[in-house]
């Protein structure tokens, strides 16, 4: 299960009193006042891109969650385009700073290299450099069968990418050299995003709030989750290598606004129960005598969690001498039931879910 273990400072909007005295823009009363009221300078429009970075702008594993995104500004050109830092550890907004792009950038991915990739909305993938500027290289869509890009990981290292093209439901897994198709996978619903894992695994984040763990080179589902507290439809997902946890931001709720301020989110993967099954009597129920029941506590994915059970009965036909069970590490444990008299009774499980911020 996922469970949140990371919050990072909202996204800080700048208001009109703090941009005053910047001589580099046209004030105007004619852009974005009816979304900013008279005090606004900006609001997020649009999140279109989160990984993790090292401080100083460096490509690497470190300490630094970087989200990319649109703003609404009330002065000329009317919009800007921005990346912002935090610090990956405690979520504390470190820094803004300006991203490449023209008004045609669309989205930006890392890959699994830890390098970033910006698709632009008229089809082509281009390749960053540490300087966050495009470096002449640039993946056609054409290339891998498609327009345009949904969601993509370039895998430089492996000759892989991992893509969605369109709007298809599928995921192609391709060479990177050639454009040719290696793998396809139907995952549950529609994919939105993908991010490198560690080494040939990556995340896929689907519409329906799905994570799913792919090894894209053998083409195999690894597991499965559900990502709670978050749309699935609207956000952008990235893994900390460094702490080991899953980063995720949703875009801003319409209608956009002054206040309309968004935060990243981090999850860690933990064995935890989310349901018990149907107790099971192991053999047939006697007044009089002890009946063994077999209890079982299970995850996300079907799997046994190894815990302790809570079990009570309500009524007088049955009693329970034991009332805490442990389940073993396949999630079973078995409850001793005796059977006082003939009846109807309730057998009752619970158990404790430690999964907090």
């Amino acid at each position: 299960m996922l469970c949140q273990t990371y919050e990072g400072d909202l996204i800080p909007h700048r208001t009109v009193a703090e941009m005053a005295g910047t001589a580099h823009l046209i004030p105007s009363a004619s852009y974005n006042e009816d979304i900013l009221g008279a005090d606004g300078f900006e609001c997020i429009d649009r999140v279109d891109g989160i990984y993790f970075a090292a401080d100083e702008g460096a490509l690497a594993d470190s300490g630094a969650l970087v989200v990319t995104g649109w703003t609404r500004q009330r002065w000329w050109p009317g919009w800007g385009r921005y990346r912002w830092e935090f610090d990956a550890e405690t979520g504390a907004f470190l820094r803004r700073a300006d991203t490449p792009g023209s008004y045609y950038a669309q989205d930006v991915y890392q890959g699994a290299g830890g390098e970033l990739w910006l698709l632009l909305v008229t089809g082509p993938l281009q390749l960053l450099g540490p300087d966050y500027q495009p470096s002449g290289t640039q993946l056609l869509p054409a290339t891998y069968g498609a327009i345009t890009f949904r969601a993509v990981l370039v895998d430089r290292m492996r000759n892989r990418i991992v893509m969605t093209r369109d709007t298809a439901i599928t995921i192609e897994v391709r060479a990177l050299d050639t454009g040719t198709l290696l793998h396809t996978i139907i995952p549950p619903s529609r994919p939105r995003d993908i991010c490198h894992e560690e080494g040939s695994r990556c995340y896929v984040l689907t519409e329906t709030r799905d994570v799913l763990l792919l090894d894209y080179m053998t083409g195999r589902w690894m597991g499965a989750v559900k990502l709670t507290g978050i749309s699935g439809a609207n956000a952008r997902i990235a893994w900390d290598k460094r702490y080991r946890r899953l980063a995720a931001i949703e875009q801003p709720a319409a209608p956009i606004g002054y206040t309309n301020q968004v935060g990243a989110v981090g999850f860690s993967m933990r064995p935890v129960a989310t349901h018990l099954c149907t107790p099971i009597p192991l053999k047939r129920l006697r007044a009089g005598e002890s009946v063994p029941v077999l209890v079982k506590a299970v995850g996300d994915m079907g799997e046994g969690i190894p815990s302790a059970v809570s079990v009570s009965v309500v009524g007088p036909a049955l009693s329970s001498p034991r009332n805490v069970v442990a389940l073993d590490g396949a999630g079973e444990g078995v409850a001793v039931v005796d059977a006082v008299s003939a009846g109807s009774d309730t057998l009752s499980l619970s158990m404790d879910i430690p999964c907090q911020l």
